[in-house]
């Protein structure tokens, strides 16, 4: 995998309609959520709540795709799929990898100079 997976900087660009100033407050925007999406995603599994499981995990893998966050979007995506198919234990085992996934692209993106919001 390459530096791109973790963060495609022309990705989270093209999506914010070629405006850096947009590009950078949807960054923001996202540093800020993900953190309380994870924490969402660590209660659902808690209570064994699969719809909201899935429903966060696609949120999650949304959002980073937006943000050109490419191994993070692959592993919320496993999450979403697996919470879907009712294997909460193997859903709940990738979330570590969802928190680290998280951590590398939040890492990628404070080095290109964005940062949170809030």
């Amino acid at each position: 995998m390459s530096d791109q997976d973790v963060f495609d900087k022309k990705q989270l660009i093209a999506m914010s309609a070629d405006d850096e100033e947009l590009a950078g407050q949807v960054a923001g925007i996202f540093l800020d959520d993900i953190p309380n999406q994870l924490a969402s995603l660590e209660g659902a599994f808690a209570k064994a709540d699969q719809e909201t499981a899935e429903r966060v995990a696609h949120t999650i893998k949304g959002a980073s795709a937006t943000v050109g966050g490419e191994r993070l979007r692959a592993a919320s995506e496993l999450g979403e799929r697996l919470a879907r198919e009712g294997k909460m234990a193997e859903a709940e085992a990738n979330l570590p990898e969802i928190k680290v996934r998280f951590e590398e692209l939040k890492a990628a993106l404070l080095e290109a100079g964005y940062a949170p919001l809030g």
